[in-house]
């Protein structure tokens, strides 16, 4: 409280202060969040990345404290492979190493190279694939990768994405709209109606799309 009504001002902010308040590992790394947290209120990234780097330190299992990280830390792919490595089952964990796979990628101009092109195409396949076998992940995070793989023109990773999402979506409608895409790509008609189908039993108001 008096970080909060000091704006952080002299020791309220000190990292060890904040320490000294858990009697364990996992009270130390909930205190830091909480100084995170206001550090940020403050504009003061840096020493809030430098909180969230030393809660993660010590609470590793927190899917939680990994987000924090990553978001404060521009998503740094290390530390999204940290935090898969501590995480591997967390969704948003998953999609933000998927986000940021392509984005290392043109940075670095692979996507005008045909070659690394279909060498991109086959990690995301790859990623889709794992997930699906894992078991780890919702219908509602499969069908955000294969949203992001479909606009990426990931095409094959995106359908498979669908299938897998499509049968246990139980109404969720962005499953069904990227199960149309995807099976009208493949020229599925039958399961593009299907789909079709699905989405306007699962929506309130279907968008004359639907019926098309």
């Amino acid at each position: 409280l008096e970080c909060h009504q000091r704006r952080g001002g002299g020791a309220t902010a000190d990292p060890a202060a904040w320490l000294d308040c858990g009697r364990d590992r996992f009270e130390k790394a909930t205190a830091l969040s909480q100084l995170m947290l206001l550090l940020c209120r403050q504009g003061r990234f840096v020493e809030a990345r430098n909180a969230a780097g030393t809660a993660v330190k010590l609470f590793p299992e927190s899917a939680l404290l990994w987000r924090m990280l990553i978001s404060l830390s521009n998503a740094d792919p290390e530390v999204i492979a940290a935090a898969r490595n501590s995480c591997p089952s967390d969704s948003e964990i998953w999609l933000a190493e998927i986000a940021t796979r392509s984005q290392k990628s043109e940075v670095r101009g692979q996507r005008s190279d045909s070659g690394d092109r279909r060498s991109e195409e086959e990690w995301f396949l790859g990623e889709i694939s794992g997930a699906v076998d894992s078991r780890f992940f919702t219908p509602a995070a499969l069908t955000r990768a294969g949203e992001y793989c479909f606009r990426r023109g990931m095409t094959r990773a995106a359908a498979l994405a669908a299938r897998d999402a499509v049968p246990s979506a139980r109404g969720l409608v962005p499953a069904y709209i990227l199960g149309i895409k995807c099976a009208l790509l493949e020229r599925n008609r039958e399961g593009a109606l299907d789909c079709a189908k699905s989405a306007v039993a699962g929506s309130l108001h279907p968008p004359s799309l639907f019926y098309r």
